[in-house]
Order: structure tokens, then sequence, then C-alpha cells
């Protein structure tokens, strides 16, 4: 971090005592996928009536995703549905992916897709904006793109969930992505990965389970995203007092999960 006053250098401390486990984890996962998707590239399917080589869609996993019209229905939905009339602005869209690199997406038949929502709640001095998915979760909700409907560990209400906009717009103007309790499960798939309960920071320590992850978002224009527009993420931690319900910017540190 830059410009860091003592409590913000304490959090470095914070990242490397607690999230080394979660960066680890995100890294052995990229690493498994990779292996993956060289061993389907690297198996040649042959047709079982000739020598020839079968239908070329056949080599890899199947065509690239796709968004329909009911997924992007379906999305909207779920914005709507958690906020009602205090929802501004939604907009919910797919968007493809651009790889920066012909040879990529490897699987045949067309261009990766992927969903693309934003939305701001009345009177939010910020946006909350992102490809929904990844790591977290197939869907916004358990993602964390709609706090209030999260999981039983991250769930914030509404009036929670105002506050931290507010908290999170007082130190960038960058769209929110997603919000996660900071001893929430690392990925929808990985159970057991919480950190320890209490951390310092400074001399003060705090309850894992009082602190909040607010990550970067995604403002994006037209209908292609590019690979280097999905990482390099900052996460903003946030301490709420259990008494005022307030929440105290701490500092920052690489945004877990995502893409």
């Amino acid at each position: 971090m830059t410009e860091q006053g003592p409590e913000e250098e304490a959090t470095t401390d914070l990242v490397a005592a607690v999230r080394r486990l979660r960066i680890w984890t995100i890294s052995l996962t990229a690493a498994v996928a990779l292996l993956a998707i060289a061993t389907v590239v690297g198996g040649i399917v042959l047709s079982r009536e000739s020598d020839t080589v079968a239908d070329p869609n056949a080599m890899y996993m199947g065509a690239p995703p796709s968004v329909t019209d009911e997924q992007l229905a379906s999305t909207r939905e779920d914005i709507e549905s958690a906020y009602g009339d205090k929802l501004d602005t939604v907009e919910v869209r797919r968007v493809t992916m651009d790889y920066g690199d012909p040879m990529m997406p490897l699987a045949a038949g067309g261009e990766e897709q992927l969903i693309y929502a934003n939305y701001r709640l009345k009177g939010s001095p910020v946006a909350v904006a992102d490809i929904v998915g990844g790591m977290f979760g197939p869907d916004a909700a358990s993602m964390g793109m709609l706090p209030t409907e999260g999981s039983l560990t991250s769930h914030m209400t509404l009036e929670e969930f105002g506050r931290l906009l507010v908290a999170y717009a007082a130190k960038t103007s960058t769209p929110l992505g997603n919000v996660r309790r900071y001893d929430d499960s690392t990925m929808a798939m990985m159970t057991g990965s919480a950190p320890k309960s209490v951390v310092s920071v400074g001399d003060k320590k705090y309850k894992t389970s009082d602190l909040w992850a607010a990550s970067e978002g995604l403002a994006l224009e037209g209908d292609q995203v590019g690979v280097e527009e999905m990482g390099s993420r900052k996460a903003l931690i946030f301490y709420k007092d259990p008494q005022s319900g307030e929440f105290t910017f701490l500092g920052t540190e690489p945004a877990v999960g995502g893409w």
C-alpha cells in the first residue's frame, strides 16, 4: 500500500498471516486447470470407423460457454428481487472474452460468453458491477455481488450494505465487485479454508467475523472483456463495529477469488 499510516502498514501482517493459504489455494486451482487444458488439447480423438481424425470439435471439451437469454433474465431477476424499489439502475448483458491471443480460447465453435451486471441502489455513491460467476460461486448472490442475498456467513442487511457502500466509496471510485465476510470460505468448492478467528492490525486485535472484504469490480464499456481486466484487483478491508454498525477502513490487499 502507498502512503500508509501505522494501521495500514500493520495490515501487511494481516495479509501475510491470514491470506497466504487463500492465495496458495487459488494458485493451485489455476495450475490444475491449466494441466487439465493441456491434457485435453494433447489428446486427439480418432474415428472408430476410419483412420481419419474425427470432428475437430471432439478434440475439445465442447464449444465455448454461451449465455442464453434465460440466463440474462434470471440474473436481472435476482438483482431486482433482492432490492425491489431500492434499486436505481440495473444493466445485465452478455460479453465475450478477449484473450488477446488467436490461439485462445482452446475450445472450438465460437467465442466464450460471460454475463456482465451493473447496478446501483438509490442514493448510493458507487455502483456494483462485475462479471457474474467465478470461484466464489456461479451466480450473483453466491459470488457476493448481492450481499443481502449471500450465504448465512456473508449475509448483510440492506442497511449494513448501504453503510459499507458509503465507506467503500470514500476510498475509491472503482465499482464494487463482491463483498464477503473475512472469515468466509475461500471458494465455493472449498471447505475449511477460513482464517484464524482473531487477527492483529497494529496494536489492535479484531475478530475476523467483524471484518469484511470488499473487492473491486469492473467498469466495462462495450461487449468484450480482456483477460487483463479480470485480474489484479484489490480488496478493501473494513472493520464493522458490532455496537454502532459503522465500517472502518483498515487497509487493502490483493483480492481473492474472482476469475
